[in-house]
């Protein structure tokens, strides 16, 4: 899961996905489903608003995520996405979810990123 999933919760624009974020999240808690994110996902938190940072960092702790770290396989296949131009240039930290989606074995990336993420193009 990257960073735009915990964020829509405080997304006040569209609330269906609010309400939608929220039904996966319970999943999560409920045991129906494993939910993973990364270290990648703490350093964006980490650098966003004050105001909404400690919201997100309350939700990180709320839901029982596994989180996974990069590591040097992680990295190397980071150096390929690029090269190749996986998605977008400029798409860095995407491409770092990806990474670590695909090293570490998730079966999905949730994401609301319709710009480089979920996009089939």
């Amino acid at each position: 899961m990257d960073t735009s999933v915990i964020g829509a919760l405080f997304d006040t624009e569209i609330p269906q996905r609010i309400e939608i974020t929220r039904n996966l999240l319970d999943s999560i808690l409920k045991g129906r489903h494993i939910g993973v994110i990364s270290n990648i996902v703490l350093e964006e938190i980490g650098r966003g608003p004050l105001d909404l940072r400690g919201k997100l960092l309350d939700e990180v702790r709320r839901i029982p995520f596994q989180i996974v770290p990069e590591d040097e396989e992680t990295a190397d296949l980071l150096d390929v996405y690029e090269r190749e131009e996986f998605i977008s240039k400029g798409a860095r930290l995407d491409l770092r979810h990806l990474a670590v989606a695909t090293i570490d074995g998730v079966d999905a990336v949730v994401s609301w990123n319709f710009r480089d993420m979920v996009n089939t193009d």
